[in-house]
């Protein structure tokens, strides 16, 4: 599994992770792949917090300083290149770096599509990864934006049937607009944000692996559940084995072409 998340890359990979439902470990998914792939590759993996109201990848985090995607965005014109990208981003001992919005939330503000298409600009060429942990609203015109700015969607569902059927309206809209691509290459993860007990996962499993490109499940991890500063290393081994399986069928489809419709393709990374 490890040589599977090594395949390399041509060029900057954009990977949104997203949900249409709150509580099914979104963010918790987004920062330990991130994780995964970081202490996994050789080239750099950045995970930016794509919520425009602000989430709580921040949090999730320890931080090095307050700089955040506010300040990046206003000396936009004087970044050139991944040393001065690097003021701007959390650094964790995996190797993975965050672009986080402010922890301060008076600090926060409401960021647009086009402002989070000229951070992915900027980023595109300094990391081989970056991904995306959008909000809840998949239908909102910024996550609609980023979604069109994806080359791989990897999309957290919980085990329960109504997480299950929002994901599958999430499908339904994307092909809808035209994004069914984006939905064929897609990697779908049920994850279990609380301890299962007797509830076959079979049929939900089975009816993803229709609509998308694989089907990735994680187990109810204690750590995770707390909240707060996520550690990799506190992981149970079941978890670190099964984000490291997720990791390896998301660079699976490394090799696919891109289903992006904004912002071109940009190749090597510096």
């Amino acid at each position: 599994m490890i040589a599977r998340t090594q395949a390399p890359l041509s060029r900057s990979r954009r990977i949104v992770v997203a949900s249409r439902k709150g509580g099914v470990g979104k963010t918790s998914v987004a920062l330990m792949l991130g994780h995964t792939f970081a202490a996994k590759r050789l080239d750099r993996v950045v995970a930016v917090d794509g919520d425009p109201d602000g989430g709580t990848l921040a949090h999730r985090v320890a931080r090095e300083d307050a700089l955040h995607i506010g300040d990046l965005l206003e000396a936009m014109r004087d970044v050139h290149g991944y040393t001065s990208i690097r003021r701007f981003t959390v650094g964790t001992p995996s190797g993975l770096e965050v672009l986080a919005t402010p922890a301060d939330p008076d600090a926060s503000r409401t960021y647009h599509t086009a402002e989070y298409l000229r951070i992915l600009a900027k980023l595109n060429g300094s990391y081989g990864l970056i991904l995306l942990d959008t909000g809840t609203g998949v239908l909102d015109n910024v996550t609609a934006g980023i979604l069109d700015a994806a080359d791989q969607l990897v999309l957290v569902s919980g085990p329960g049937s109504d997480e299950a059927r929002a994901a599958d309206q999430t499908l339904d809209w994307l092909d809808e607009q035209g994004a069914g691509q984006l939905v064929a290459g897609a990697v779908t993860v049920l994850n279990t944000t609380w301890p299962l007990d007797g509830v076959d996962l079979e049929p939900v499993a089975a009816h993803f692996a229709t609509r998308t490109r694989a089907v990735a499940r994680l187990p109810f991890d204690t750590h995770l559940a707390q909240g707060g500063i996520a550690d990799p290393l506190r992981l149970a081994e079941p978890t670190r084995r099964a984000f490291l399986e997720l990791a390896a069928t998301v660079a699976d489809g490394f090799d696919l072409d891109s289903p992006r419709r904004t912002g071109s393709p940009s190749s090597g990374h510096a």
